[in-house]
Order: structure tokens, then C-alpha cells, then sequence
């Protein structure tokens, strides 16, 4: 069983929506390393760092300008630059960032961005932020707080949960975590089970509260439940991301991950998630719906 932060209880009991604190998931995040692969997602401190940074930096340009600071759909890094999806056009950036032709994606040379001097109170607000994997481009990154809405997982079972523990580990371990993860566990061998009545209460009550946080559920259950749930994510300025570690029709954001160490989606570039993964995958599922274009936030 793939539990979240490697907590031994019964699966009726792992799904309840659990609250850990930051220093607690980082101590039993490493013991899950050797079991589950996850030391590939630790390793990559450096690149997260960089985009911690860069996005910071982009942070601060904006506010000196000023400029609205953007929504962030996805942030490619390379041996050289970072290029952020941008969710709304913006023909003018602030300096040192570029942009291409449609205004949707500002690029900016690492070395520049590194050279930015922060404001140690500036913090980073893409919380939701998770690594896709590495596609041709790049490093990619995702912020799943810009779905405004339930995001999925479907796919190969094993995969899935893999993809999913791996988001888990990084939205405790990145520099721009919330530091408040309400999670659930994934059973690696039983069926996807929805949360108690009691426990989607309880998060759509976290949802709702304006915080920012990250949580993942096996399934959501009944239509009255995702609705309560999906309102609370549709609430303007919302910033905590819900992800359901199986197929959801419901679902603003969709990927599939896939038994070849791929995960792909019908509008984000197919990325490995597993580095040994050799072929793009031969059969991705393509959602019914692409994502709505989320409102730049001031």
C-alpha cells in the first residue's frame, strides 16, 4: 500500500483527509524513497530551485513595473532559459522577461533571473506548482492551482498512484509549499473508493477557507459531494489544488499516466515522469473537455 507520508492505518481510516504538518512530511518522505521511487523527485532540488527563484523574480518585476502578476498554467526549464505559460496575454513584460508573439509565454535567460536580488518577504504564490516530467523542451512543471477546478488522473493503475505520490512529495518538500497538505491514502492493489461524506466536508470547508493547500482523493464519490467540491474550487482567488488519482468526467484538468513512464494530457506536452522511460506513449487518452482559460490574478 502506498499510503500518504507512509502512514500504516487501515484503508477505511487512510481515507480520511489527513493534516501534516511541513517538518513531519519531510521526515517520512524519507523513508518512502527506496520503496517508491521518489528519490527521482527529491534529486531534482537544483531545478526547483530555479524556478522557485525565477518565478519570485518575476513576482517582484511585476510589482516594480507595475504589472499584473500573471496566472501560471506551466513552466518549461532548459539548460539556458525558463519560459512561463502565462494563462491571459501580455504584449508588455517587465524586464528581463521576453515574450512570444501571442503573449502567452515569457521567457527569461537563467542567468539573469539568478541575478535578480529578492526580497526575502516575497513569496512565491504558485503553490500548486508540480513537475509534468521532461519532454523534449524540457523540464516541465505544472500548476495545478490554475485548474479552478478538479484535476485527475487516469490511466494505468499503478502509474497513476505513482504520479500522484510524486506530486504528494513535492507539494511537501518544494520552497513554495503551503506547508498544510491534507492528503489520502492510495492503496496500490484496491479499486478507486470514494472519501466519506464527512471527509469531502471537511475539505471543501479547507478549500473554501482561502488558504492554500494541496490534497489528492482516491475518488471523490457522489454527484452532490464533487458539486459541493467543485464550487469551493471554482471560488475566485482559490489556490488549493484537488487532485482525484483516478478518472474523473468531472474534471477541469485530465491526465494519463502510462504503464511506459509517460504522462500526457489533451493540451501540456507528453513528459516522462519516469526517466528511464524510453518511448512516447502509442495510445494517450485525449479528454472530452480542454480547461478553461483562468483570470489573471492582481
Amino acid at each position: 500500500m502506498i499510503l500518504t507520508l507512509a502512514i500504516s492505518i487501515p484503508l477505511a481510516a487512510a481515507l480520511t483527509v489527513l493534516t501534516v504538518l511541513a517538518l513531519l512530511q519531510r521526515r517520512r518522505l524519507r523513508r518512502l524513497t527506496s520503496a517508491t521511487g521518489l528519490h527521482q523527485v527529491l534529486r531534482d532540488a537544483h531545478a526547483s530551485w530555479i524556478v522557485d527563484h525565477a518565478l519570485k523574480a518575476l513576482v517582484e518585476a511585476c510589482h516594480r513595473e507595475p504589472r499584473l502578476v500573471p496566472g501560471v498554467v506551466m513552466v518549461v526549464l532548459n539548460e539556458s532559459t525558463v519560459a512561463v505559460h502565462v494563462s491571459s496575454p501580455t504584449a508588455h513584460p517587465p524586464a528581463p522577461w521576453r515574450t512570444s508573439a501571442d503573449g502567452l509565454v515569457w521567457t527569461a535567460d537563467i542567468v539573469a533571473v539568478q541575478a535578480a536580488q529578492l526580497d526575502p518577504a516575497t513569496a512565491n504564490p504558485y503553490t500548486g506548482l508540480v513537475t509534468l516530467g521532461v519532454s523534449d523542451d524540457g523540464r516541465v512543471f505544472v500548476d495545478l492551482g490554475e485548474a479552478h477546478g478538479l484535476v485527475s488522473i487516469g490511466g494505468d493503475p499503478a502509474a497513476r498512484r505513482l504520479v500522484a505520490a510524486r506530486w504528494i512529495a513535492e507539494a511537501a518538500s518544494r520552497p513554495w509549499s503551503s506547508g498544510d497538505a491534507h492528503l489520502v491514502g492510495l492503496d496500490q492493489e484496491a479499486g478507486p473508493v470514494a472519501s466519506p461524506t464527512s471527509a469531502i466536508d471537511q475539505l471543501v470547508g479547507d478549500v473554501a477557507s482561502g488558504a492554500a493547500g494541496f490534497s489528492v482523493v482516491d475518488r471523490v464519490g457522489g454527484d452532490a459531494a464533487a458539486a459541493r467540491l467543485v464550487q469551493a474550487l471554482e471560488t475566485h482567488g482559490c489556490r488549493w489544488p484537488v487532485v482525484v488519482a483516478s478518472a474523473a468526467h468531472d474534471a477541469r484538468w485530465r491526465f494519463t499516466a502510462h504503464t511506459n513512464g509517460w504522462v500526457t494530457s489533451d493540451f501540456l506536452p507528453a513528459a516522462r515522469w519516469n526517466p528511464d522511460a524510453a518511448a512516447l506513449p502509442v495510445a494517450a487518452e485525449k479528454p472530452a473537455a480542454k480547461p478553461a482559460p483562468a483570470k489573471v490574478s492582481a
